[in-house]
């Protein structure tokens, strides 16, 4: 038996009022219920006996009896009756009255709280003498001329009076009695001076002294103005400031900047000893490498005229360098250069052994003859060319040179003491990879 709702539910199904949920419920409903198949076949069956019945005829046509009904009584289609809006309960003028009432109050409250507080004296910071109990100074109204005489009639007192013993007589007893009649009234007591209090840091104020910081400004050069005598000269100026300096050439390819100042070292017969990391790193032109090249014996005029050349190429277009900037060299420099060295080579001095550079007379000649020819077939120098100074090469960015490396060492052990205006020099070729 069907419950009265799915009953519902088939009817609207037959007459096609259902929605598409109700739809999915009916056709669920026919799978799992015979009866609801059977009641569903009467309901379809009723519907097309309903539509096919033969429509009744009546005996007479009442259209004209109603027309003449609607004629005789003069009627006419209704109207629809206008609904006007209630009016307000209370005028408008009342709420206009409210609203300047209450901007009204607003304003004159929010007037005499900033009056109040502005009104209010200021508190003291940090002591206030208590001066209730003294008398107020009375402005003192004479002229600038009368206060000029009594500054003149003021006696100024003589230190010299205050050495002698005063050998006037005392005053007699009577005199003092007739000076206590003649004045009745007493003497003011004049107040006693109170401390004030105030912070630790109010007793004494501290020296302000002007601290001027030594600011390491460092110089910029453009390497084809070097050409010039005035910026050269401020080149050798700026080189002669300090002992020690430090140079950076920035560089796109740091690979063919090491070439081209490799070739003007050869023209100024500077000794370059390559670090084996540094070479291999040559070797690779893709491979983006910085160098650091460190020198002890040149003095501000060879490096400039060393610079110099840099710039003067008759082709700009195939200069790698542009700038050049000059600084003296910093304690992290110094930290610095330690740490590419291996050792400080402040604190180290060189051997004051004396000899041809690249000729260590601590090791036998054959060695060091073998280490030259070896040198020269590496192309760190020419056999048989007599450098004046030596220069040691090494990668500084992305790696560093090895801790045993043999050409730091060779570096070190050949170090001659330094000339007077020798300069430590440290020269950085410094690319896009910083």
């Amino acid at each position: 038996m069907l419950s009265e709702h799915y009953r519902e539910l088939l009817a609207a199904y037959v007459d096609g009022q259902p929605s598409s949920r109700q739809r999915r419920l009916v056709q669920r409903l026919l799978q799992r219920s015979a009866e609801a198949r059977r009641l569903l076949q009467r309901l379809q069956a009723d519907s097309r006996d309903l539509i096919h019945l033969p429509a009744p005829r009546l005996d007479c046509d009442l259209a004209p009896a109603i027309l003449q009904k609607i004629t005789a009584g003069r009627l006419g289609p209704v109207r629809r009756l206008r609904r006007f809006a209630s009016a307000p309960a209370y005028p408008v003028w009342i709420g206009a009255a409210a609203a300047a009432a209450i901007l009204f109050t607003v304003g004159t409250a929010s007037y005499c709280t900033f009056a109040a507080f502005l009104n209010r004296p200021a508190a003291p910071s940090v002591a206030v003498h208590n001066q209730n109990n003294r008398p107020l100074a009375v402005p003192d109204t004479k002229a600038p001329d009368e206060v000029r005489n009594d500054i003149a009639q003021t006696p100024v007192p003589d230190p010299l009076k205050k050495s002698k013993p005063d050998l006037t007589p005392p005053p007699h007893e009577g005199d003092l009695a007739h000076q206590k009649t003649a004045d009745p009234k007493p003497a003011a007591i004049p107040d006693k001076e109170e401390p004030v209090f105030t912070s630790e840091g109010m007793e004494m104020f501290v020296e302000l002294k002007s601290v001027v910081p030594t600011l390491d400004v460092p110089a910029t050069f453009k390497l084809r103005d070097l050409q010039q005598d005035a910026v050269h000269k401020k080149l050798v100026a700026e080189l002669q400031k300090d002992s020690a300096v430090r140079l950076e050439l920035p560089c796109p390819d740091g690979g063919r900047a090491f070439e081209r100042l490799q070739a003007i070292l050869k023209t100024h017969h500077v000794e370059l000893m390559i670090d084996a990391s540094a070479q291999r790193r040559l070797a690779k032109p893709l491979w983006r490498t910085n160098y650091v090249l460190y020198s002890e014996g040149m003095t501000a005029a060879e490096l400039a005229l060393l610079l110099q050349q840099i710039g003067a190429d008759k082709h700009p277009g195939e200069i790698p360098f542009d700038h050049l900037v000059v600084r003296r060299m910093t304690e992290r420099d110094h930290k610095e250069l330690s740490d590419l060295l291996g050792v400080d080579p402040v604190q180290i001095k060189p051997s004051k052994e004396t000899g041809a550079i690249g000729v260590d007379p601590r090791k036998p000649v054959s060695d060091q003859t073998a280490a030259q020819l070896a040198a020269a077939l590496a192309g760190q120098g020419r056999a048989g060319a007599k450098p004046e100074h030596m220069m040691l090469a090494m990668p500084y960015n992305p790696v560093r040179p090895r801790r045993d490396s043999a050409e730091v060492k060779r570096f070190l052990d050949e170090r001659k003491p330094l000339r007077p205006g020798a300069l430590q020099v440290l020269l950085v070729l410094r690319g896009p990879t910083g």
